[in-house]
């Protein structure tokens, strides 16, 4: 809140307001004048202020550093500290039981930082000393049975913060901790193997957090399973058409994304290619994805054109988005037999082509916006022609915007230059390629956003289709 200074007298001479204006705070009691070390008050609450906070002051000795008085006692330094960790642990303390013990110990002084749940007034009084201190300084966290401050067997975990230069421990008195397995001994008598299945017990009374959030992933990794089943995972998806190969990968930064990739033939001569990439991740960037994607091939199986079909799910996400999520989406309709390519795009990241005569290029930008913002909103159409054993690999920016320890992104360039060195691939090298660049370019870094990629070389566009 503030500090005073004072001279060998208990005059007050500096304090750290501004010029002009009075000190800070009052000081509650007679200011000593020959400290050699330093003195703190009890914590003491305020009623003039209404939020009910407790305080307490801290007297240091005010020691001289000019030249020709160095080391000399000149003063006293008075500084009012608030109270609010101690507030702040009040409720974990609750948390563990009718003993438990959440507290701050200074790394420096080993002096405890916070209020006692037993002992009154130990701040900045008590010194700790104990494993759970040990074990927190040497390996950063711990968990053991030792004596605590007031020399009390307790089961502690302890944590380092060595940011702010503490150890956080929690402590719960053993005899609380141990008492389901004491008794579970009298109910099961001597059985060495019974008792220690009950001993297990206390490993459940310090995990239960530990298993609901273990019951948590599991419920995640079915969810990740269900939503991995909704996009076609079967190469080749079409064993009986050769007139293009086609390849698809998805890799979630978390359980389970908001990118999404689909494939599927309109009727003998067209083929539907769909990537997009929700906004947000995890959980709710899932569901929306699994609405977009049933929406979208449900009206591409009615729609016309690629234009048609992003128009009427757009209009469709609007309506009920009360999330306000998005959905970029990339569409395109390939005719099989003639090497048309119609698309459409809604602020998705524009696919590249990949020449047979070796060159890489980007789609020409139809223009359009993101689905599920603006109702009513067209989508123009782009058309190109592909030769026989030209190429298209469409992705998302969780590749583009892939960052190493440095923050440096893989970038558009990058992947444009990979795919100049690995356009004659087939779609699995293609995607595989590309995955292998990205994580070489990330390092071991964790994964950002979700990894969307999907490869189609054309082969024929004279032959008639072979019949599925």
């Amino acid at each position: 809140m503030g500090c005073l200074a004072f001279d060998l007298t208990g005059r007050p001479v500096a304090h750290t307001g501004a010029a002009g204006q009075p000190p800070p705070f009052a000081v509650r009691e007679t200011v000593p004048v020959d400290l050699t070390e330093p003195r703190v008050t009890d914590p003491t609450t305020d009623p003039t202020d209404p939020s009910g906070r407790s305080t307490y002051d801290i007297f240091f000795p005010l020691i001289a550093s000019e030249e020709n008085a160095y080391g000399a006692l000149v003063g006293t330094l008075v500084c009012r500290v608030t109270n609010i960790l101690s507030q702040t642990l009040t409720e974990p303390r609750r948390e563990l039981g009718e003993t438990g013990e959440v507290y701050l110990v200074s790394v420096k002084t080993g002096l405890m930082l916070t209020g006692s749940r037993f002992l009154p007034n130990v701040i900045g009084r008590v010194k700790v000393d104990t494993v759970g201190v040990h074990q927190a300084l040497e390996a950063g966290e711990g968990r053991a049975l030792y004596a605590d401050y007031r020399g009390i067997p307790v089961m502690g975990v302890s944590l380092a913060l060595p940011q702010y230069g503490w150890v956080l421990l929690a402590e719960m008195d053993k005899a609380e901790a141990l008492a389901p397995v004491g008794r579970l001994r009298l109910m099961l008598g001597g059985s060495v193997a019974l008792v220690s299945l009950a001993a297990g017990l206390v490993g459940w009374w310090y995990g239960r957090q530990v298993e609901e959030r273990e019951r948590i992933e599991t419920e995640l990794g079915i969810a990740s399973e269900i939503q991995r089943s909704i996009l076609p995972r079967i190469f080749p998806p079409f064993p009986n058409r050769d007139e293009f190969e086609l390849y698809a990968e998805t890799i979630p930064a978390r359980e389970m994304g908001g990118d999404f990739y689909d494939f599927f033939l309109l009727d003998q001569e067209r083929l539907s290619l769909v990537i997009a990439d929700v906004s947000g991740k995890g959980v709710p960037a899932a569901v929306f994805m699994a609405v977009t994607c049933t929406i979208l091939r449900a009206t591409a199986l009615q729609a016309a054109s690629p234009g048609e079909c992003l128009y009427r799910v757009n209009n469709l996400l609007c309506p009920e988005n009360d999330s306000a999520m998005f959905v970029t989406v990339f569409y395109g309709i390939l005719n099989t037999r003639t090497g048309d390519l119609e698309y459409s795009n809604a602020g998705h990241n524009l696919p590249y082509v990949l020449s047979s005569l070796g060159g890489v290029t980007m789609l020409a930008n139809p223009g359009g916006t993101a689905l599920g913002v603006i109702p009513d909103t067209p989508y123009r159409l782009k058309r190109i022609r592909l030769r026989p054993g030209d190429g298209l690999f469409l992705y998302t920016d969780g590749v583009t915007e892939a960052m190493d320890s440095k923050g440096t992104l893989f970038t558009d360039e990058r992947l444009r230059q990979l795919l100049v060195k690995i356009q004659g691939n087939t779609p699995l090298e293609l995607v595989r390629d590309t995955v292998a660049e990205v994580r070489t370019h990330a390092a071991g870094e964790p994964q950002a956003d979700d990894i969307t990629l999907l490869a189609l070389r054309y082969l024929q566009g004279s032959k008639g289709a072979r019949r599925s």
